[in-house]
């Protein structure tokens, strides 16, 4: 039961790589885990190999995989950046006010504002920029969809079920989900892709 367990895993984290990757790396690796005692465990010890070699290797992008911009891709964009505009204008108008009452030099206050100035440049530049690069593995294959469902989803789901999390953890993986939409957001409409969901065929 392990094993099969295990051998599912490892087909599916080769999914990272390209066929010619898999078929080099899936002769060496299968008989390896069939004889390792703890199979599962070895299956896991090969995802982040995995991770390394697609990271490595460039992911064609045939043009058959360009698609036409969807309608909805449009209007979430549009929306996540009047969200981001807004989000300015409401920083500028803190600044006023904590310039008004004199409450600059009051202890953190500076470090908070300077907090927000930064964060709403990190989210232009990803609403408007993508940050300028893309990534389609991570767009078109259903392991990449399943990593950017769980930077998503995760987070909320983990503080809804009440579990605690170290609270520089819980802002890291909550900037990696405000990341992953917006990201995410801004290809869809730059370089629309055939995209693969988690549980398509």
């Amino acid at each position: 039961m392990n094993v099969r367990l295990a051998l599912v895993l490892l087909h599916w984290f080769s999914r990272l790589l390209t066929e010619q990757k898999r078929r080099d790396k899936l002769p060496r690796w299968i008989p390896e885990l069939e004889r390792s005692p703890r199979p599962v465990r070895y299956a896991f010890s090969i995802l982040p190999a995995a991770i390394l070699i697609a990271l490595h290797t460039p992911f064609i992008v045939k043009p058959s995989d360009v698609v036409k911009v969807k309608r909805a891709d449009k209007v979430v964009l549009r929306a996540l950046r009047s969200s981001v505009v807004l989000m300015g204008f409401t920083a500028v108008l803190i600044d006023v006010l904590t310039l008004a009452a004199g409450a600059l030099d009051a202890p953190g206050i500076a470090q908070w504002l300077l907090g927000i100035h930064l964060f709403l440049g990190y989210a232009y530049g990803l609403a408007w920029f993508g940050l300028g690069v893309d990534c389609p593995w991570l767009r078109m294959t259903r392991l990449g969809s399943t990593v950017m469902l769980t930077l998503v989803v995760g987070p909320i789901i983990w503080i809804a079920t009440g579990h605690g999390m170290p609270n520089i953890v819980t802002q890291l993986w909550l900037l990696a989900s405000f990341t992953a939409v917006l990201w995410d957001s801004y290809w869809a409409v730059a370089r629309p892709l055939r995209k693969r969901g988690v549980f398509s065929r």
